[in-house]
C-alpha cells in the first residue's frame, strides 16, 4: 500500500513538473514576439533635482 501511494505521488509530481516546464518554455518563446514600446519619445529637458 505504501509503495502504491509513493508511486502515485511521484507520478503526479512528475507530471506537474513536466507541465510547468513546458509552459515555461512556451511563455519564454512567446515573450520574444512582444513588441517593444518605448515609454517616452525623448528624455526630459532638465533632470529633476532633489530639494536640499
Amino acid at each position: 500500500m505504501r509503495e502504491a501511494a509513493q508511486l502515485a505521488v511521484s507520478s503526479g509530481i512528475h507530471a506537474m513538473a513536466a507541465g510547468a516546464a513546458v509552459l515555461g518554455v512556451i511563455a519564454f518563446a512567446l515573450a520574444w514576439f512582444i513588441r517593444e514600446i518605448p515609454l517616452r519619445e525623448r528624455m526630459p529637458a532638465e533632470p529633476a533635482t532633489a530639494a536640499a
